[in-house]
């Protein structure tokens, strides 16, 4: 299938939040209950189709392995990103803690002050485990403003998302399109 626009997105976030899950949701509609390590990085490619103009954006994400063993080959696996899914486990404080370091090895590896990312907070399903509120999960937003000074004009939007019931994945997945041709139409004029 033909398309107008290219993108590389990464999903990065700790070992076991379910990066590979909503990648195997979104694009085979399933979830796999045992747990398979990604071993450097997993790739999908999937093409997106907007409006009545019938632009077409081809996306390649990267599940990058989250296991700190890859750190080092990690950061090669960032050249070219244009895209950001950040995910984290609603069940594991610290997962939402570590975007940060998440987001200095990315930022390290770029030439970029910011690029559109998403923030997921997913296994949304196991609701009893919880230990991230909404609200805890958008104050952490709203620091990467700070943080980032590159994020300080742009929209990070926040998804609760459940890999296994497929609850808010594409909706997820949409949203990172969306907000990538956004910024492709802004800075083209």
């Amino acid at each position: 299938m033909e398309y107008n626009y290219l993108a590389k997105a990464v999903l990065i976030g700790d070992g076991g939040t379910g990066k590979s899950s909503l990648i195997e949701q979104f694009s085979n509609g399933t979830f796999s209950t045992s747990y398979l390590m990604t071993v450097g990085a997993n790739f999908y490619s999937e093409i997106f189709e907007f409006g009545k103009n019938g632009d077409k954006l081809k996306i390649i994400f990267w599940d990058l392995a989250g296991q700190e063993q890859f750190d080092v080959v990690r950061t090669q696996f960032y050249m070219g990103t244009m895209i950001c899914m950040a995910v984290f486990d609603l069940t594991r404080y610290l997962t939402l803690t570590n975007l940060e370091n998440w987001f200095n090895e990315m930022y390290n590896s770029l030439e970029e002050s910011a690029i559109p990312t998403v923030i997921i907070g997913n296994k949304l399903d196991l609701e009893i485990e919880r230990s991230i509120s909404d609200k805890e999960a958008t104050k952490f937003v709203k620091s990467l403003y700070k943080k980032f000074p590159g994020y300080k004009n742009m929209e990070i939007p926040y998804f609760e998302t459940s890999a296994k019931t497929g609850e808010n994945v594409e909706k997820a997945f949409r949203a990172t399109a969306d907000l990538f041709l956004k910024s492709i139409k802004k800075s083209a004029g």
